[in-house]
């Protein structure tokens, strides 16, 4: 049941994360988690972190089934778990003969498989499947490398522990993209914002050793990135001339040591964006720049959006309900 769990996990997040962004807008996304009543009470699906969503879902929209992995030991038992829940089948059966999409994930490919739609398409499964799913659709090509694959109405991904990359990149396919983004950012491991966030070596472009001028350049633009830019600062931080430090950061980074400043000032601006409610103000004087309007337009030029749009579509956070104390009536 664990790729079940991860993507109620992703849908709750994306749930969240659009009442932060949209509060004002009722949620496009509505999910549910069906249990074949032959098969009993597995697990109490109205409990905390697993209940359905609250809001019912509105006409005219797309309806996914995600089908997850069986644990089975061998090839028969895992044909005799498919089988076993008819009332299961009848439903996917329904939904896929009204033209209705489909994702499953690893050995879960059995149900589409039982439901015809493998045949004609081009993707892959788990290794130890692949033999018993070459067998019964010789029509299928399986010879994708990609570890998810989008047909027009079947997506399917090799291993459950992608469980919640797959299930953050269908929200990018049928639901927003930034959102999508977004739940795979909170879901998974980061390694640039967790180099970011504790003020660590972050370069995507090379690997300098400790000792390099540039990277010393680097870590001191970084730790001092609220101070006002002076190439010759910098010049006596890289223990050369400002001309030669100006022709080797290029070379090296691909780009000036103040433009790679704004670089650095700017991806700390979309933390403070996504994850607090400082102002505009607040966050440029945090991010080294005197004015918001300044702020603004460097966050534009780079970021290709403005911060407001950009906190709108990325925020984790929720707007702050704020009380007003009145005063207490005078006694009469």
């Amino acid at each position: 049941m664990g790729t079940v769990f991860s993507t109620v996990d992703v849908l709750r997040s994306a749930t969240n994360l659009l009442r932060a962004r949209y509060p004002e807008q009722p949620s496009p996304l509505t999910w549910d988690i069906y249990v074949p009543e032959e098969c009993g009470p597995l697990f109490d699906a109205s409990a905390p972190g697993l209940s359905a969503s609250t809001q019912r879902p509105r006409a005219g929209t797309r309806t996914l089934l995600m089908a997850p992995t069986l644990i089975a030991s061998t090839v028969p038992e895992l044909m005799e778990i498919a089988q076993r829940y008819p009332s299961l089948l009848h439903k996917l059966k329904a939904h896929v003969d009204a033209g209705g999409m489909v994702a499953a994930s690893a050995s879960g490919l059995i149900y589409p498989s039982m439901m015809g739609m493998l045949d004609g398409l081009r993707l892959d499964t788990l290794w130890v499947s692949k033999p018993l799913f070459t067998r019964m659709h010789p029509a299928c090509d399986f010879s994708a490398t990609e570890a998810m694959n989008f047909n027009e109405r079947l997506y399917t991904c090799v291993a459950p522990s992608q469980q919640i990359e797959f299930t953050a990149a269908i929200l990018k396919r049928l639901l927003d993209a930034s959102i999508g983004e977004s739940c795979a950012q909170l879901l998974q491991y980061q390694p640039e914002r967790q180099r970011l966030g504790y003020q660590l070596i972050e370069d995507g472009q090379m690997h300098p050793t400790t000792d390099s001028p540039v990277y010393r350049v680097q870590q001191w633009l970084k730790a001092h990135l609220q101070q006002p830019y002076r190439l010759d600062e910098l010049a006596v931080v890289a223990s050369t001339s400002s001309r030669t430090l100006l022709r080797h950061f290029q070379t090296a980074v691909g780009m000036t040591p103040l433009d790679y400043l704004h670089r650095v000032r700017v991806d700390r601006a979309k933390v403070l964006l996504e994850v607090t409610q400082h102002n505009l103000h607040a966050i440029a004087l945090a991010c080294g720049y005197s004015d918001a309007s300044s702020f603004s337009r460097m966050f534009s030029k780079i970021a290709g959006i403005s911060p407001g749009v950009y906190r709108q579509r990325f925020t984790m956070r929720s707007k702050r309900v704020r009380w007003r104390a009145e005063p207490p009536e005078s006694p009469v």
